[in-house]
């Protein structure tokens, strides 16, 4: 569920599901939910207002990956509002007892992305970069602020976080091949290693809650 990450999920292919039920020997079913452009906020609004974003949480999944905090960036809120929305996205996961899986904001081209901009977008980026204070490169800063989240509401055995260092640590400057020409957005392969990463993380934490529940 999420922003682009989400949308372009919808058309490659998956591994998530079957490497899964290979590893644990239990049936697994996927749902997909985004909308490209979306702001944290926006994804958060989303589940109240998008019938496929309500959709996919009424159904009652055990875990939701959650793709935000890209177009933050690009848009320049500030980590304090980036931080404020995940805090309410990932409580309201929680309170539906869904564990939230949150991709750490990757590394993506993030200068060529802003000058790439329509001109009236990107006016308004460099005009919320004097509001909140957000260098142009703000990925640091935002994730900065999503690890104070976690650690301040005691969600490190609650959350499963998809950090860069797992996957992808140098983004586009260090894996061109996994992204597509306008260096913000994977490809197929991209897909293959996140896709890979996700399902291991989901595995990982599910061996560790039972090797809890039998203790």
């Amino acid at each position: 569920m999420g922003d682009s990450w989400a949308y372009i999920h919808k058309e490659m292919k998956c591994v998530i599901d079957s490497v899964i039920q290979a590893q644990t020997g239990r049936p697994v079913q996927l749902r997909n939910a985004g909308v490209g452009g979306l702001v944290s906020k926006e994804i958060y609004n989303g589940i109240f207002t998008n019938i496929d974003f309500k959709s996919a949480i009424e159904w009652g999944p055990d875990f939701c990956f959650v793709s935000a905090g890209i177009n933050d960036c690009n848009k320049k809120i500030g980590n304090d509002n980036y931080k404020e929305n995940m805090r309410l996205l990932m409580s309201l996961l929680l309170e539906n007892h869904i564990t939230p899986v949150i991709l750490e904001i990757p590394y993506y081209d993030i200068y060529h992305t802003l000058w790439k901009m329509p001109l009236v977008s990107m006016l308004r980026s460099v005009r919320s970069i004097f509001l909140t204070l957000s260098p142009i490169n703000c990925i640091d800063s935002y994730s900065n602020a999503y690890n104070d989240l976690v650690n301040e509401q005691h969600w490190q055995n609650d959350v499963i976080t998809i950090m860069r260092s797992y996957w992808n640590p140098k983004g586009y400057e260090g894996q061109k091949e996994l992204y597509t020409s306008d260096r913000m957005h994977l490809n197929q392969d991209g897909y293959f290693v996140l896709d890979s990463c996700i399902a291991s993380q989901i595995v990982k934490f599910l061996k560790h809650r039972n090797i809890k529940s039998e203790n």
